[in-house]
């Protein structure tokens, strides 16, 4: 989830006895067990918290999607003035150029990087990200890449007014292809000669038997 936003508290007048006790929690920032994948931001920088830091796909998966959210405080800006949600993604393969995309009106739709519906609550506004990552950048089989994921915000008319960049971290790892068991081979059957009874047969018709078994008389 992501992390909550509180405003100022009330005076303590206007607050019931038991509340009074218990001051807002604080913005995790800096927190030294913070992964790679989550940067909290401040007054001046978006929260940037993707869902995992380590994605795992398989070894046929050609598309990998890393999903995440994005908290933007605007008072930065003036107040009801246009302004958009920017990000960027590299990857550390140095020969692969990066991936950039804003929500708003510029919004470039055949881009793999996306931005979702936002949701409005007083200075703040929360947003999703999706990076359906295509098989071009991914790693090969048995391997792993480290993407980053840079976010600020810019007003519209004048993208000099910005937020300052956030940036997380996270990394994709293909899984070994399965390895398939061998197939046991049935042993080869001989088959039984046909003449092996005719024979008996008629080695049998020129003799007599006239005792026990294996007593053959001339």
């Amino acid at each position: 989830m992501m992390a909550a936003v509180y405003s100022a508290p009330a005076m303590p007048h206007t607050l019931p006895a038991v509340a009074a006790r218990f001051p807002p929690m604080h913005r995790r920032s800096g927190s030294a067990h913070q992964p790679p994948s989550v940067s909290f931001g401040d007054a001046r920088r978006p929260c940037v918290e993707l869902h995992k830091p380590v994605w795992v796909i398989d070894d046929t998966e050609s598309i990998a999607t890393v999903t995440g959210e994005i908290e933007v405080n605007t008072s930065l800006f003036p107040h009801d003035a246009p302004f958009a949600v920017g990000l960027e993604l590299k990857s550390s393969d140095a020969s692969a150029r990066s991936e950039w995309n804003h929500d708003g009106p510029n919004n470039r739709p055949g881009s793999f990087v996306q931005i979702g519906q936002r949701l409005s609550v007083d200075d703040t506004v929360y947003t999703t990200v999706t990076l359906s990552i295509p098989h071009a950048l991914l790693p090969s089989s048995q391997h792993n890449r480290v993407f980053t994921l840079s976010c600020c915000a810019f007003l519209l008319s004048d993208p000099r007014v910005k937020t300052e960049l956030s940036v997380a971290k996270f990394m994709i790892v293909r899984r070994a292809p399965p390895v398939l068991a061998p197939v046991p081979t049935a042993e080869p059957s001989l088959p039984c000669p046909t003449h092996t009874q005719s024979q008996s047969r008629t080695w049998m018709s020129g003799k007599r038997i006239v005792g026990g078994w294996g007593k053959v008389g001339k």
